[in-house]
């Protein structure tokens, strides 16, 4: 089976810098798949609240992508790291953020290459079909317009590229690519609280995964 390579000290300082803003319960969430080698579509997590008074709630969520690529494996979740240093650092009112493939090249101490751009649009198609969902484990059959879901969102809701016509021989793209997060997810992760999903993931013990 193959294995991934090592992560590079740049790789490690960006992932621990952006499991600082998450907080470890959604970042093992959001960044699951990390050094994964297999396609997979679904993977389910398990974790607890920790309340102050009264009982411990049980809270189950999946992520889902039924495109071919699959869910986000490899070296995937470190490009979504970069795009979040990103968000973190320009903290557009809209949510958007606009980019080069060199400037998430550059963040990560990825080469300069047509392979490595490849592996950045290839994370951003499986972020984009990728669905992070809270599951009602009450719903009857039917009686949901999600069906077992009680909320569902999209990380990314929108992704747009432009390219440039290349001269022969030229090697390199000066293309832009434009993503919109959920627009209120960066305040909410901002927070102490860190909410998504209508979940508070740091009043959670620690979140597990328990299938793929």
């Amino acid at each position: 089976m193959a294995t991934m390579a090592p992560l590079t000290e740049a790789e490690r300082n960006m992932l621990a810098e952006v499991r600082r803003l998450l907080g470890d319960n959604l970042a093992g969430f959001l960044l699951s798949g990390l050094g994964e080698t297999g396609i997979t579509h679904r993977r389910t997590f398990i974790a607890q609240s920790i309340p102050s008074h009264g009982d411990k709630i049980t809270y189950q969520f999946e992520m889902a992508n039924d495109s071919e690529l699959g869910l986000p494996i490899g070296r995937d979740p470190l490009v979504l790291v970069a795009l979040l240093d990103l968000l973190l650092e320009r903290q557009p009112l809209d949510s958007r953020v606009l980019f080069k493939d060199s400037h998430v090249l550059e963040k990560l101490g990825w080469p300069q290459s047509m392979d490595a751009q490849l592996l950045v649009k290839q994370a951003l198609e499986r972020y984009f079909l990728t669905a992070y969902c809270l599951i009602d484990p009450t719903a009857e059959e039917g009686r949901r317009i999600l069906g077992r879901y009680a909320g569902l969102r999209r990380l990314l809701i929108g992704y747009e590229t432009t390219s440039v016509m290349l001269p022969v021989k030229r090697t390199e793209s000066n293309g832009l690519t434009k993503v919109q997060f959920l627009p209120e997810f960066f305040y909410d992760v901002l927070s102490e609280k860190k909410y998504f999903l209508g979940v508070e993931f740091q009043g959670l013990g620690e979140i597990q995964q328990i299938s793929s």
